[in-house]
């Protein structure tokens, strides 16, 4: 038999001969660690002028219930942004704690609390629409439709509901940096099942109840069950999410050794972690 001859059009691409890497690594790393300090402490952070808490399980799983676009990854609306972040306001935790829904009315008022979260709700989605500047940009819309017909009016890069659509889906980045891989693999359709797993794995070794766990925010869970799956196979390795996506940048480049070598890629941006 004839001894393969290797290809020679495929050669192995020496990182760390290659111009900025080294830095960029750096950098994945010091994001990934102030990352994962910020979601374990559950710091509230803003998207739009709008505080958002860290996701927890009944966040994730209300989010893909509705299908959001931000989870599921599509084109978001205004519609779609405007309910992502309902959920994950901490106005919403006064609908799901305590009184809440589950009293169909306060003492003294006759206005059921159904109708009060409707009308927070209804101002919540007012207010957005002021920051957000959404009626300036269905007037601009309308006049560029009038005077093209046919075509799609081309949202400005620049404008608050761009930015602010960009923030949302860099939160959820956040907020899944540790996740199972399974969720990326199966998508929308995997959300249930590993519901089921998640809850097993944790009252299993860490004795939580359901409430527990269904407030659980989400990024601490996942490290949970990292950490979890680290200990119990010790052998296997830790795969790191920033450093592959960095690597994933580079291939998907296109460019060949020698114009990575000359450093003809720009390994400035931050690469996303998200498939």
């Amino acid at each position: 038999m004839l001894a393969k001859t290797p290809n020679p059009r495929v050669r192995a691409i020496p990182l760390n001969k290659i111009p900025g890497y080294h830095d960029a690594l750096h950098r994945a790393q010091r994001e990934e660690f102030k990352t994962r300090e910020c979601n374990w402490f559950g710091l509230v952070g803003s998207i739009a002028g709008c505080k958002v808490r860290v996701m927890t399980v009944r966040d994730y799983v209300a989010l893909m219930h509705s299908q959001s676009p931000f989870i599921v990854k599509t084109e978001p609306t205004f519609e779609h942004l405007g309910e992502f972040l309902w959920y994950l306001s901490p106005e919403i935790e006064r609908w799901h704690n305590r009184i809440g829904w589950r009293k169909s009315w306060i003492v003294g008022c006759r206005w059921s609390l159904f109708s009060i979260e409707r009308w927070q709700i209804r101002m919540f989605s007012k207010r957005l629409r002021r920051r957000l500047g959404i009626t300036k940009l269905e007037n601009a819309a309308r006049a560029f439709q009038r005077a093209n017909p046919g075509q799609t009016f081309p949202l400005p890069d620049d404008c608050a509901f761009v930015k602010a659509m960009v923030a949302a889906f860099e939160y959820v980045e956040r907020m899944f940096i540790d996740r199972p891989a399974g969720i990326a693999k199966n998508g929308a359709d995997s959300g249930l099942l590993y519901l089921t797993s998640w809850f097993d794995a944790i009252q299993s070794e860490y004795k939580k109840t359901d409430e527990e766990v269904w407030r659980m925010p989400l990024p601490q869970l996942f490290a949970r069950l990292k950490a979890m799956h680290q200990r119990h196979n010790p052998s296997e390795p830790d795969f790191n999410a920033r450093q592959d996506a960095l690597k994933a940048q580079i291939i998907r480049s296109g460019l060949n050794l020698e114009e990575l070598l000359k450093g003809k890629l720009s390994l400035d941006s931050k690469p996303s972690t998200l498939n």
